[in-house]
């Protein structure tokens, strides 16, 4: 086994002396493997929280600066994956909890799109802000909404988010979960009393969200809760115009099925 097997073989099993005695060989412990991964990203995704602390202990806080390819910092990892202990040793260790990766989401935007209510928690009780913004607009409640975590939803709203942001194109984290096809967001965000009706900066509903892409069962949802699904948007265009155009004609069929049956007399 080479070094870097060495190390993190030490890294999983949480082997103190063997690290230590890699450092004082002079063995790189920062360096990255194949995948582009430091051994401090390792520990905080495996959620080896002793070999965290010794390797910055050794490495000093310039190793938390390390990224994965996508810009995922340990703090992310570690949020991703639930491992409180790890958040909680970051924070204490002096690493920067409010660190964009390259999408500019911060640890609480990637807990709430993992579904991991346990570090969503304890970032809240380390200080940071649920309602956080990136520069895009989007809310942890946005991230979740589009990765389908309704399980985010109900955590996010007791520890103070607001479930109705809009992001800077007018979106609510409803238009999110439309866009994507997530039913059961939808029916967590109308639980927890966020409107499903809300207009984006273009007069689009999640309806027209939903309709342009395809989500049928989204769109039976939306009407299922009492959501208008013949709002006009700042075009004109309902959302089963916005079907016609994308040519999604399962959504078409609903649409003016729904539409015919609202004609019909009583």
């Amino acid at each position: 086994m080479d070094d870097d097997g060495l190390v993190l073989y030490a890294v999983f099993e949480e082997d103190e002396a063997e690290l230590r005695a890699a450092h004082a060989e002079g063995v790189a412990l920062q360096a990255a493997d194949a995948r582009g991964w430091t051994p401090v990203l390792h520990a905080a995704f495996a959620g080896k929280v002793q070999s965290l602390r010794i390797l910055i202990e050794q490495l000093g806080l310039a190793a938390l600066d390390a990224r994965t390819p996508d810009g995922s910092s340990a703090t992310h990892l570690a949020a991703t994956e639930g491992h409180a202990e790890c958040l909680e040793a970051l924070a204490a260790l002096g690493g920067d909890l409010k660190a964009p990766d390259s999408s500019g989401w911060t640890a609480v935007h990637a807990a709430a799109a993992a579904g991991q209510i346990r570090s969503c928690e304890v970032l809240s009780g380390l200080g940071l802000d649920l309602s956080c913004k990136t520069a895009e607009g989007w809310t942890p409640a946005h991230c979740a909404a589009m990765s389908g975590a309704s399980a985010s939803m109900r955590t996010l709203r007791d520890l103070g988010a607001k479930l109705d942001e809009v992001d800077l194109e007018g979106e609510t984290p409803a238009h999110k979960a439309a866009a994507a096809g997530h039913e059961e967001c939808l029916r967590e965000l109308h639980q927890l009393g966020a409107p499903l009706n809300a207009v984006d900066q273009n007069g689009r509903t999640p309806a027209h969200f939903a309709a342009a892409d395809g989500e049928l069962a989204c769109l039976r949802c939306l009407h299922e809760l009492g959501v208008r699904l013949d709002t006009e948007d700042a075009m004109g265009e309902s959302p089963l115009d916005k079907a016609d155009i994308e040519e999604q004609a399962e959504c078409v069929q609903f649409l003016q099925d729904l539409l015919n049956l609202e004609r019909v007399p009583n």
